[in-house]
């Protein structure tokens, strides 16, 4: 777990959060914390930034601009081209297709609403969303309230069209 303290949109709309790590991540980072620490050690002591700009000896917190560069040299340096904005959206469908809850993966990105995740980022993939109604229906999953029905319209003395 780390606790993401300064977020995009940190004077607007993001929130200051902890953010869990996937199971996968943990052997690398876990490695990568150790090799941050003694070079922050060496060079800026008191910074608690995950990814230190080591150039600074205050809070040492990368731009944007200073981000994207690093992110220039790792591909560089690993022959791996990549998109950070993908990296969130993998977080976020792997979340999903694990059968976490869209309103539980919203959370977790830090979004305000489960629409900008769904927009944005990942939506239930439909063979997912097929199986878990057949098992809904078949009773084979009870985890959860179950939604209430609404009272049937046939029968009804006005005539429904299907229109909105």
């Amino acid at each position: 777990m780390f606790h993401a303290r300064r977020v995009k949109g940190e004077a607007t709309y993001g929130q200051a959060r902890d953010v869990p790590i996937r199971p996968e991540a943990h052997r690398i980072l876990t490695r990568y914390l150790k090799l941050r620490e003694e070079k922050v050690a060496q060079i800026c002591p008191n910074n608690n930034a995950l990814f230190p700009a080591l150039r600074d000896k205050e809070d040492g917190y990368y731009a944007a601009n200073s981000l994207q560069k690093l992110k220039t040299f790792v591909e560089k340096d690993t022959g791996i081209k990549f998109d950070l904005r993908k990296c969130r959206r993998t977080f976020g469908q792997l979340a999903l297709d694990e059968d976490l809850s869209i309103e539980s993966v919203s959370v977790l990105m830090g979004h305000s609403t489960t629409k900008t995740t769904e927009n944005n980022y990942c939506r239930r993939k439909q063979d997912l969303a097929i199986r878990e109604a057949q098992m809904i229906w078949n009773g084979k999953k009870t985890s959860g309230s179950q939604p209430v029905a609404k009272t049937p319209q046939i029968g009804s003395k006005f005539e429904v069209s299907g229109y909105a």
